[in-house]
């Protein structure tokens, strides 16, 4: 049953919301169709109020703009000027025609002191006296439109209230001496006004928001309302609004005429434009439930056949190891749900203690970074990876140490905390998109700092050194000592550019142990060694590779020694017995797949940092990385593999400078080549191939440095097939020609 209420449910939801939406969609777009279609009803009703106006308009400016107009305005109308007053009565009348809509027309001349209206002839002087109450317009009065109660009766059209039209005469001049008043009666604007089966109210207010005309349907509340708000309409944007009247609501249209300032206003019930909406959504229920009944149908013949697999999934749960606390249940969809609830459970715990590491990742792969050794698509997919800042178009490493604390109110014991506190500091003070994860090495703090749109970055550089310098001396009254390295580009010199920034450091004695040392300031013939034995670590991991424990110890032992003497400063030999352990954990993840997690990486990182005797170094890498390394691989790899890929490295290292190949080694083990090639490549990390042609060159570099046989006589003792091949090959491995490299050789012997 509840499988069958669940599949109803998630067939009825879609029906549902379609339902919805398609109900919520079509009103709204009837309500705007018939709002559109109002609006456009409104701009036809003032186009033709607006055409009466303006043939009246165009009408009286025409006339008033004749000769005849101009003549009479000076002229007194004596007796003796009856003809001249017959030719105006006569155009007057004819002014007065239906399709001008006007009823009377009425002129006024200060000059002349007479008027003319429809009664007659009439001198100014004694019109005013007998009718004081009327008013003669203004002659700055221009182009009016105006409501107005006729104060001589309700004229002949029998409307109650009229229209004004005024203008100065003459029309051309810059002062009147004469005025012209047309009047229109409202009810022959009202023809226009109301529109055939015109139900809805409309209203006609001029520019100060009286209104002049209305129509439709009358409501008192409505009316009242639209009445408040017109004189506000007139500076609004002209979108339709929502107005109360009452308890009913109306979708009101507006049009604001740019002719004369007057506002149109119509007005729409909302339950009488929701009506058709209202229809739609019956329609819309109808499909939908009808939907829904079929829906019911599938759902009750579909449940029958989605219980089988359910059924087989519990049954399989039940089989398995199941979760603690799951129990049984009767109820198959809950005893999955608990299931997938516990999945989740641990998936969440997983991601909270892989967060909790974040730190520690970014933090060794900062060391790992600094040490060396990684690609460049490698550091480029993990800084996206953790976050940091990608952009190395430009950057410097800089090193900060802790000066001397004896004047300071620190004790010697507190220096790995203070570094902790450096590190803090640097890292709110330095923004995120400017740099990369701040590292504490042993007793230094690394920070690499980019500046990728700086023109001079080392200026940069010491600015930041600066404000370094200078924040710790005012929070924690510390001396510290800064170190900068060169501007690199690329994630590549990376290393360098620590190194020359730790060397910029401890060459700050010979500057008066100044608190800022750029690597740039102990000159351009100051160069970088590196002494670390790089070949001598090779042998150690093929060693390692090959499981020759004994022969792996006396390496290691010989590599510790050559550290030692390489680099005779406490920090310096640190460090590379750092890079060391690096390297190791790197080859343990790669060969025998045992990945250390990074919170015992670092804890073996701080132990080697903490080594006090000279002679422990040894003893601890066999102890800690060397020996389990050792044990690892042995239980994890075949020993018989091993021994195939040892057996074809000995055949490599003997017979090198013969035409060998895989399908040879492979014939004589008894193997094919393909089997062959992937248990070297599996045991050794490189395919045959590759392998060979690294001996080969290292044969070849060997040759180079110790004996003077010539060019051609090393391409041809190892199988190159002419020494042009040998030497672009050389050249793309070493950066210069056989030649080169063996005259670079000479030099630095000699000035050993």
């Amino acid at each position: 049953m509840k499988l069958l209420l669940f599949c109803f449910i998630l067939a009825s939801l879609p029906v549902l919301l379609l339902g919805i939406i398609s109900y919520g969609k079509s009103a709204q777009v009837v309500r705007m169709k018939v709002s559109e279609q109002k609006a456009l009803s409104l701009r036809q009703t003032q186009l033709g109020v607006e055409e009466t106006l303006k043939v009246a308009d165009q009408a009286m400016s025409h006339f008033f703009s004749s000769r005849l107009m101009i003549s009479v305005l000076t002229e007194p109308l004596r007796p003796d000027q009856f003809q001249l007053y017959n030719q105006v009565r006569t155009e007057l009348t004819n002014l007065q025609r239906l399709d001008t809509g006007i009823e009377e027309v009425r002129v006024w001349s200060v000059a002349g002191n007479w008027m003319i209206t429809n009664e007659g002839l009439s001198r100014l002087d004694a019109w005013t006296q007998s009718h004081p109450e009327a008013r003669i317009p203004e002659l700055a009065e221009v182009t009016v439109h105006r409501p107005a109660g006729d104060a001589s009766g309700a004229g002949e059209s029998g409307c109650g209230s009229y229209l004004l039209l005024q203008k100065g005469l003459p029309l051309t001049a810059y002062s009147s001496i004469g005025m012209a008043t047309v009047k229109i009666p409202a009810c022959r604007l009202n023809e226009v006004f109301t529109a055939e089966e015109q139900k809805e109210p409309l209203y006609l207010f001029d520019d100060q928001g009286e209104l002049i005309l209305q129509s439709g349907n009358t409501n008192p509340q409505l009316d009242d309302a639209v009445g408040k708000t017109a004189a506000a309409l007139a500076g609004a944007d002209g979108k339709p609004f929502v107005l109360k009247a009452g308890r009913e609501e109306f979708a009101v249209n507006y049009l604001v005429s740019e002719y004369n300032g007057w506002t149109y206003v119509s007005a729409v019930s909302l339950n009488e434009l929701n009506r058709n909406s209202r229809e739609i959504g019956w329609f819309t229920f109808y499909i939908c439930l009808g939907l829904l009944l079929l829906f019911i149908l599938l759902a009750y013949l579909g449940s029958r056949k989605l219980y089988r697999p359910i059924g087989n999934i519990v049954k399989q749960v039940m089989a398995g190891q199941a979760p603690p606390g799951s129990g049984e249940s009767k109820d198959e969809l809950d005893f999955i749900g608990r299931q997938v609830h516990f999945l989740f459970d641990a998936k969440k715990s997983l991601e909270e203690r892989l967060s909790g590491q974040g730190e520690l990742l970014r933090s060794f792969f900062m060391i790992r970074l600094f040490l060396g050794g990684l690609k460049e698509e490698e550091v480029t997919g993990r800084l996206l990876e953790y976050g940091l800042n990608a952009d190395l178009r430009s950057f410097c490493v800089v090193a900060v140490q802790t000066g001397n604390l004896e004047e300071t109110r620190f004790k010697e014991e507190d220096r790995d905390l203070l570094l902790f506190a450096v590190n803090n500091i640097i890292g709110e003070l330095v923004p995120a998109d400017r740099r990369l994860e701040p590292t504490v090495l042993g007793k230094t703090q690394l920070t690499v700092i980019t500046a990728p749109d700086a023109d001079h970055p080392e200026e940069e550089m010491y600015r930041i050194a600066k404000q370094i310098v200078k924040t710790h001396a005012e929070l924690l009254e510390l001396p510290v000592a800064v170190g900068i390295s060169l501007a690199h580009s690329g994630a590549s010199c990376i290393p360098r550019a620590h190194d020359e920034a730790v060397e910029a450091l401890q060459r700050r004695a010979a500057f008066g142990n100044q608190p800022i040392i750029r690597f740039a300031d102990l000159g351009e013939s100051h160069a970088l060694h590196d002494r670390y034995p790089r070949k001598l670590q090779e042998e150690l991991f093929h060693s390692i590779k090959l499981l020759e424990r004994e022969q792996s110890e006396a390496l290691a032992l010989t590599l510790l020694e050559q550290i030692r003497e390489a680099y005779p400063v406490l920090y310096d030999r640190q460090f590379q017995y750092v890079r060391l352990l690096v390297n190791l954990l790197a080859l343990a993840n790669s060969i025998a797949r045992q990945a250390v997690p990074p919170e015992q990486q670092q804890l073996l990182i701080d132990q080697l940092f903490a080594l006090d005797k000279e002679d422990a170094a040894a003893d601890w890498f066999m102890e800690k990385a060397i020996g389990p390394l050792l044990d690892s691989m042995e239980e994890q790899s075949e020993v018989r593999h091993m021994a195939i890929a040892k057996e074809m490295v000995r055949m490599v290292h003997e017979e090198y400078d013969t035409d060998l190949t895989l399908d040879t080694c492979a014939d004589r083990l008894h193997y094919q080549s393909g089997y062959a090639g992937t248990i070297f490549r599996n045991c050794m990390g490189m395919t045959f191939a590759a392998y060979l042609a690294r001996h080969r060159h290292q044969v070849a570099l060997q040759w180079l440095k110790e004996t003077d046989m010539p060019v051609k006589d090393i391409a041809a003792k190892l199988q190159y097939n002419n020494p042009q091949n040998f030497i672009r090959s050389f050249r793309k491995l070493e950066g210069v020609s056989p030649g080169k490299y063996r005259d670079m050789q000479a030099d630095e012997e000699e000035e050993a």
